[in-house]
């Protein structure tokens, strides 16, 4: 329109017939003139922008570590980055579906959760995140994603899936419990120690002395039984409650050393590892021991 209004009506206004002389200089002034209201003010909505090796940040997606995909609000995809092909593709090809990429990837179990996900997010236009657990051939692998909605003046146009391996984190969380748990039992340990070392401490005094007092009566009994036979006339009678009284002495004694013995064995079984020192031991000990 401006070349035309200048050869048909102002140029021959001004008596310039072969208006297309002028052309190249008009050519040269209009382009120069479009370019600087391009890049100061913007064409339909576009302003031009000039960087210096803009080039080296083109493929910059690229160059992310995490997993990234970027979708429209069709759930088409507008990029991919190669993170995310290595991590879940399963061939070597894009796809231009959001729905075509999960069926050909390792994500296929995860589809309907990064949906979910994903229509949250947009209803509510703000980020969400979610753990997902990809299942591979010899090993399972943890992601957090995260959801990024994409809003121009008000409008959803698409959303952005950030994909972060967690394996890492996961693993030495799990670890750390295990650790945790290695020293809770440790302290549980070194509690039952010392609880087990008071009651063998409080049992074995009154085992012994029972014992001791056990050895009294007996050598008591003993007199009795040859006072007794030498006195009275019913020796049948009295020998027979003597009879029963050693008896059950003797059974007492032996239950009184049984106990003992497996306090002590116990004892020696709960000492911490630095306790321990060097001693000797037969091999009837130890045969004891493991019985009782």
């Amino acid at each position: 329109f401006v070349y035309a209004a200048l050869a048909n009506s102002l140029l021959r206004g001004f008596g310039i017939d072969q208006a297309w002389r002028v052309y190249p200089i008009l050519f040269s002034v209009q382009f120069t003139g479009f370019i600087y209201l391009a890049y100061k003010y913007g064409i339909f909505g576009v302003r031009l922008k000039f960087h210096k090796s803009m080039f080296v940040f083109e493929n910059v997606l690229q160059l992310v570590s995490d997993s990234v995909l970027v979708l429209d609000k069709k759930l088409n995809v507008i990029e991919v980055n190669k993170a995310f092909l290595k991590n879940f593709s399963s061939e070597d090809r894009r796809y231009s579906s959001f729905y075509d990429t999960m069926a050909h990837s390792k994500l296929i179990e995860c589809k309907q959760d990064l949906t979910d996900l994903i229509s949250e997010s947009e209803a509510t236009d703000n980020v969400k995140i979610t753990e997902i657990v990809v299942k591979d051939e010899s090993d399972e692998k943890y992601f957090e994603v995260q959801t990024n909605p994409i809003i121009l003046n008000c409008e959803y146009c698409g959303i952005v899936l950030l994909f972060k391996d967690i394996t890492l984190y996961k693993k030495n969380l799990e670890l750390f419990k295990q650790n945790q748990f290695a020293i809770i039992e440790k302290e549980r340990l070194l509690s039952l120690n010392q609880l087990i070392g008071g009651i063998a401490h409080n049992l074995k005094t009154p085992l012994m002395s029972s014992a001791g007092g056990i050895q009294i009566i007996k050598k008591d009994t003993s007199k009795l039984y040859e006072y007794i036979q030498t006195k009275q006339d019913d020796f049948e009678y009295f020998s027979k409650l003597m009879n029963e009284i050693n008896d059950w002495q003797n059974r007492i004694s032996e239950y009184i050393i049984y106990m003992s013995d497996v306090i002590t064995t116990v004892k020696g079984q709960v000492k911490e590892f630095e306790q321990i020192d060097e001693d000797k031991f037969t091999i009837k000990e130890i045969i004891n021991k493991t019985k009782l």
